[in-house]
């Protein structure tokens, strides 16, 4: 009975080690970053991007490459999926998927860039009575 309820338990394991395995999430670290010219419904501009290495269609993270086919756009090297500049996928007629843009996170605070609040802090204890008192004036009551 014992060696049955280890077996379930190592199955388990290993199904959600495969599964982790398998899914390959995606990695905030890994950004693509850069500036080209791309153009939508016949308007062309130049544009900066960043987008996080992933492609949406295929769901691999790491594979987005700029300028692989000698075109200004961003092909995922799994798939071959086109992605303009703008994050948006070059399907034919519609697109099917867009980059995630990439957000800078604020950095955190530390305890150089904190400015520290050398007022003393005093309290008053006050009387049950004078809390009571306290309470009634400030909901004008008395």
């Amino acid at each position: 009975m014992i060696y049955i309820e280890n077996y379930s338990k190592i199955c388990l394991y290993l199904t959600i080690l495969c599964l982790l395995l398998y899914l390959n999430p995606v990695c905030a670290t890994e950004v693509i970053s850069g500036s080209g010219y791309t153009s939508g419904n016949g308007e062309g501009y130049w544009t900066e991007y960043s987008f996080i290495n992933y492609c949406p269609l295929c769901g691999y993270s790491g594979t987005l490459e700029t300028y692989v086919k000698g075109v200004n756009e961003i092909t995922c090297t799994h798939c071959d999926a086109d992605y303009s500049y703008s994050g948006r996928d070059k399907h034919e007629g519609y697109s099917r998927a867009w980059l995630i843009v990439y957000v800078e996170p604020e950095p955190t605070p530390t305890s150089e860039n904190l400015t520290t609040n050398t007022t003393p802090i005093t309290t008053t204890t006050l009387t049950p009575l004078e809390q009571a008192l306290k309470t009634l004036q400030t909901n004008k009551i008395i």
